[in-house]
């Protein structure tokens, strides 16, 4: 078996990536692995430590950087076809432009896949989430596709975009095996329309991380962290909200929001508006064992699922302790033995916080409980045993 890695995501940089580089990394200690992605989901891999000899990349599309020549030199061709765009755009409708360019895009982006394939002789090939489209021509080489998708949220797509939603379809009708982290993932898709053969689906028994940078350093301090992307789904605001409360009832705290995303900008000014400046702080970091390691609290507080948060794990091995929302499966990582789960109540999450605060000594030692559970039942190499199942025909 010769298996080939399509990861195709434009700009992102979360818990998929990290979750498909610790993948990668440990199956380049026994095989040869075939990965296909674009720059930026190098750039992540790269600065997460690489891979070795047994991984061999290729890139499907330069999407990062841009050498400044090359920069003026668009900018150059841009002014001298001004008045044939001008043109072109009072005769075509823009919708139709879009499409055209999209689907041109997902053609030739299939074009160079199938040569991939065919290239280096693949026989097996993984393709993630909206990758999925660029396997459509892997069959004519006989390739069996395994599609992996992993947001509960199903948002390829739905419901506005037409060609995603087509690709979609597309995919699920010509992979072999549908390999979906949540079980949520299938009832979702279903619900819109999408014909799954139940034959297909697996589901893996655990989620999993790299948990080699994640340790505990006491003494822990009075520090919660929020790690993930600052995105209304993630629900940040509450994480603010119970900040408020401990100001009001001027308990010393510290709170860490670890993350980027469309809420940033309204995050900062509802923390200057609520002078909570001198305990919280936002920022993006790679390093964000740094930040767990003597933290005290984690709050994972999404509003559908906290399953299978990377970010949740790599806390717990930190031991820190975890406040979760009680919603979709996010009892398959916190039960009440290791943590709490909450509703979305500020006020009530407070009072948790400031009884951990309280038992610090006590929640300290609970720390090393939930980290060896976390690193026994979250093992990666579990997770392989499921992962090299998912090949075998």
């Amino acid at each position: 078996m010769k298996l080939g890695i399509v990861f195709y995501n434009l700009g992102r940089k979360g818990g998929a990536e990290r979750r498909y580089y610790n993948l990668i990394c440990t199956l380049a200690q026994n095989q040869k692995v075939y990965i296909l992605a674009n720059s930026s989901v190098f750039d992540l891999w790269n600065i997460l430590g690489g891979f070795n000899e047994n991984a061999i990349i290729d890139c499907i599309l330069k999407d990062s950087y841009q050498r400044k020549d090359q920069i003026i030199k668009e900018n150059l061709t841009k002014k001298n076809n001004t008045l044939f765009k001008n043109f072109l755009k009072s005769i075509i409708p823009k919708e139709l432009k879009s499409f055209i360019k999209t689907f041109g895009s997902i053609i030739n982006l299939n074009i160079s896949v199938f040569r991939w394939i065919v290239r280096y002789k693949i026989t097996h090939i993984n393709t993630f989430q909206a990758s999925g489209i660029l396997a459509v021509l892997a069959k004519l080489s006989g390739c069996k596709v395994v599609f992996s998708y992993v947001d509960y949220m199903v948002e390829n797509g739905y419901p506005f975009r037409w060609i995603s939603n087509q690709g979609l379809r597309t995919v699920v009708r010509i992979s072999d095996k549908y390999d979906f982290l949540s079980s949520m993932i299938p009832e979702r898709m279903q619900k819109m329309g999408l014909n799954l053969q139940s034959k297909k689906i697996f589901i893996p028994p655990i989620s999993f991380t790299n948990f080699s940078k994640f340790t505990i350093s006491l003494p822990k301090k009075r520090k919660i962290v929020f790690s993930g992307r600052l995105e209304k789904i993630k629900n940040p605001f509450l994480a603010l909200e119970v900040a408020k409360e401990l100001s009001k009832r001027k308990i010393s705290y510290t709170l860490l929001m670890l993350g980027d995303g469309t809420l940033r900008l309204d995050l900062e000014t509802y923390i200057k508006a609520n002078k909570l400046s001198e305990n919280v702080r936002i920022f993006h970091t790679s390093k964000v064992e740094n930040e767990l390691q003597d933290a005290l609290i984690f709050l994972s507080l999404q509003k559908e699922n906290n399953y299978p948060s990377q970010a949740l794990l790599e806390a717990m091995a930190c031991g820190c302790i975890p406040i979760a929302t009680d919603v979709g499966e996010t009892r398959k990582i916190v039960n009440q033995d290791i943590g709490y789960l909450v509703s979305e109540n500020a006020d009530k999450i407070a009072d948790i916080i400031c009884h951990v605060f309280e038992k610090k000594d006590l929640f300290e030692k609970k720390g090393f409980e939930i980290r060896e559970i976390t690193l026994k039942k979250f093992s990666i190499h579990q997770y392989l045993e499921y992962y090299h199942s998912l090949f075998k025909f």
